[in-house]
């Protein structure tokens, strides 16, 4: 299912799956001090807060909008946004996706 995620980021183009993924563990590895020790569930609460929003809609490329909303943000979770976006937010990705389709 991991690897699924890829190819269908990349309308099952392989070369440009595989770029992606070697994309997505180059930020992990350059960034190891932040994301290293997050895991989803520690990163939840920067998602409730409603400091970080998957959008509904897509844009005109039919990629999926996230909406940071600076207004709530708090100065500690900064690192957290990051950590969200590299860890929580393909999972919530493909379960919106996966709602959508059953």
């Amino acid at each position: 299912m991991f690897l699924l995620r890829f190819l269908r980021a990349r309308k099952f183009d392989y070369d440009r799956a595989y770029n992606l993924l070697i994309n997505y563990y180059t930020i992990r590895a350059n960034n190891a001090d932040i994301i290293g020790h997050m895991t989803p569930s520690s990163v939840e609460h920067t998602y409730d807060s409603g400091a970080v929003t998957l959008l509904p809609h897509r844009d005109k490329e039919g990629r999926r909008i996230m909406y940071f909303n600076a207004g709530v943000l708090q100065r500690h979770i900064y690192k957290s946004l990051f950590s969200l976006y590299v860890t929580a937010m393909p999972d919530r990705i493909h379960n919106t996706e996966k709602k959508k389709r059953n």
